[in-house]
Formats: C-alpha cells, sequence, structure tokens
C-alpha cells in the first residue's frame, strides 16, 4: 500500500474548501501529492491529528512505505517550532515503533495522556442515567464510558447491540494466524494477573486499558468473548484448558449479572483468579502456594461424590464436605472445590492438590 498518499488524502479532505464533498466519493481516490500538501503548508504552524493510530499497519512494517510515511511525519509535524502531532490509540505499541520511525536529532518525546474512565459509579448513575448501575458492572465493562453509555442504552432498549464489530475481528485475526495455542492462551490468561503486555495476542491489544507503566489490563466484556469463542473455534486447545476458560466466562458474567447485595459475586471473582493462576502457573506464597514443574490438570467442583439423601448443598461442616472428595484421574491435579451452603464455616473455596 501507499500509507504516505491515505495521508496526504486525508489532510486534503480535511482543507477542503467544498465542505459537502465527501471522502469516499470525493477523495478516496484521488491523486494528492506530498508536495501539494506541502506547499500548502507552507510555513504555518500546524497539528495533525490521527485518530486511531494503530489502524495504520505500516507502522508494523520494515519498508520503503513505512520509512517515507516517518520521514514525512518527522520534517513536516515535528522538528521544527510550532509543529505538532498528536494521535489516539487503542494499544501502546504505536508508541515504540514511532520512537524508532520518527528517530532524529531532536529530543522531543512521545507523551502519553490515558483517555479518562469511570471514577465515580454515583456519578456516572447519572451522567448515564442508569440507576442500576453499580460498581461490578462498571467492573465488567472495563469502567469505559463508551462502552457503558452502549450498555445503558441497550439496558434501556434503546439499542439492540453493544459494539463488537472491532472485537469479532481481532478474535478472527488471532484464530486466522493460528496465533491461539495452549501457550498462548496461558499466557493470556497470565496476563490478567501481572498486565504484561507481551504475554497477549497483539490484535488484543485493543481489546484492553492500558494501565501505568505500559500495563495493559483486561476489559472482561471482551475478554469473555475471546475466551468463549477461543474455546469454541480452537479444537485444539487442550481439553483441561478449554474447561477452565469456560468456567472463567461463567464467573465472569456471574459476577456482573447476580443481584448487588450478594456477596457471591466477589466470591466468584476470588474463584476465577484462583483458575487463572493455577491455569497460568501464576503462584505465590500467600494466595496459593503451589510450585508445580510438570503438566497438571485442574477440576472444579468435580471428583465429589453425590448423595440423594444429603445433597452438596445442605452439608454445612468441613470434615464431611471433604469426605465427599473422590480422585482424580489423571495427577498431578489441582481440585477446586466452592461449598454451596451459605452457612459453610471458614472457608469460601477449598483446594485439593494430588
Amino acid at each position: 500500500g501507499d500509507p504516505l498518499g491515505a495521508l496526504c488524502r486525508r489532510i486534503a479532505f480535511a482543507a477542503r474548501r467544498e465542505r459537502d464533498a465527501t471522502f469516499q466519493e470525493d477523495f478516496a481516490n484521488a491523486d494528492v501529492k506530498p508536495a501539494q500538501i506541502i506547499k500548502w503548508l507552507g510555513r504555518n504552524p500546524r497539528i495533525l491529528l490521527i485518530d486511531e493510530l494503530n489502524l495504520c499497519t505500516a507502522l508494523s512494517e520494515k519498508s520503503n512505505p513505512s520509512t517515507d510515511l516517518a520521514s514525512f511525519l518527522r520534517v513536516h509535524f515535528l522538528e521544527k517550532e510550532n509543529q505538532y502531532f498528536a494521535f489516539s490509540s487503542h494499544v501502546i505499541s504505536p508508541v515504540a515503533k514511532l520512537c524508532t520511525y520518527l528517530d532524529s536529532v531532536n529530543d522531543r518525546s512521545i507523551a502519553i495522556r490515558e483517555l479518562p474512565l469511570i471514577r465515580n459509579v454515583l456519578n456516572a448513575t447519572k451522567i448515564f442515567d442508569w440507576p442500576q448501575l453499580y460498581a461490578r458492572k462498571a467492573l465488567f465493562y472495563g469502567l469505559v464510558p463508551a462502552l457503558i453509555h452502549f450498555a445503558s442504552m441497550k439496558e434501556q432498549e434503546k439499542t439492540d447491540v453493544l459494539p463488537y464489530w472491532k472485537r469479532d475481528a481481532a478474535i478472527q485475526e488471532c484464530i486466522k494466524k493460528g496465533l491461539v495455542t495452549n501457550e498462548s492462551v496461558r499466557h493470556l490468561l497470565a496476563s490478567f494477573i501481572d498486565g504484561d503486555r507481551y504475554k497477549v495476542m497483539e490484535p488484543l491489544h485493543q481489546l484492553m486499558n492500558t494501565a501505568e507503566y505500559g500495563k495493559l489490563r483486561w476489559i472482561p466484556y471482551h475478554m469473555t468473548e475471546v475466551l468463549h469463542l477461543f474455546e469454541q473455534e480452537v479444537p485444539s486447545l487442550d481439553r483441561n484448558l478449554r474447561e477452565a476458560m469456560k468456567n472463567i466466562v461463567d464467573l465472569f458474567s456471574d459476577f456482573s449479572t447476580v443481584q448487588e447485595s450478594s456477596g457471591m459475586a466477589w466470591e466468584n471473582l476470588f474463584l476465577l483468579v484462583v483458575i487463572i493462576r493455577v491455569m497460568s502457573r501464576q503462584f505465590d506464597k500467600v494466595i496459593l502456594p503451589l510450585d508445580f514443574s510438570m503438566d497438571y490438570s485442574i477440576s472444579f467442583n468435580q471428583f465429589i461424590q453425590s448423595n440423594n439423601k444429603k445433597p452438596l448443598e445442605n452439608i454445612v461442616r468441613v470434615n464431611e464436605f471433604v469426605g465427599r472428595f473422590t480422585e482424580p484421574i489423571r495427577y498431578p491435579h489441582v481440585a477446586i472445590y466452592q461449598p454451596k451452603n451459605a452457612s459453610f464455616p471458614l472457608f469460601d473455596l477449598i483446594i485439593a492438590v494430588y
């Protein structure tokens, strides 16, 4: 492609005199030369604004067109006084690539400003006219104002769907390129704990929030669908891993939908974190003091005897509950159990290691 030509056409469109003109009809195939844009700019102060720079695939390529684009941006929008270049991006990777491409003798750096997230749920209920919005729902949508707005519109039946097209395109790109493997999914799960962007398949970066120090933060609304479709459409994934992915999706869904006063939602959040830690080997000495150097299987509320005379839901004694455990079919194994009786003493979660 010709990324520099595409940029020139966009600048020409923004500078057009005929305000009734449309890009697709009048500029999409226009032959706009860089020299024409340079002449139009003259010596005037200028600011170039580019939305969603991450969609410019040229930044991911080492080629002459990429070099031409970078040179044009550097010379005409950065090197001299009163020249500025501002862009938005769903991912942080363009920053490092731009620093490489736009390298020059000056010491101008790239300043990163995060877009604002919801800071106060009470205020958000008023802003979005959504009294039913509570903290867990806001967290499920990543505290992203746009997603919360669409969710409120959907709940009030003012729109049928939430935004999903970019998410689905990113998911399909991962699948079609063969990026979804047992190892890559375990790394993806680990990123929920440590926010390491290098553990996340690059097409999925745009579905996450960028936190401090270049860390990524999951948006559960997007990531539950990612895990669901990976589990459904990539049969080569390990069966045990797919089962864990199902559990994580269900627990995230429960976290966002159970009634506001229920403490079960926060227990589910803790539970899904434990499952993620086990599947991604994110152990520590306090929360999960395990250290496995070999492959192991995991189960959730399995390998436990049923009894029609006294269902598990009626058990309120620890010894009786543990006495129902049965041995797993594979070793080593981590079995996670969640007692269902609200009066169960002391423990919300029991982990058995075989």
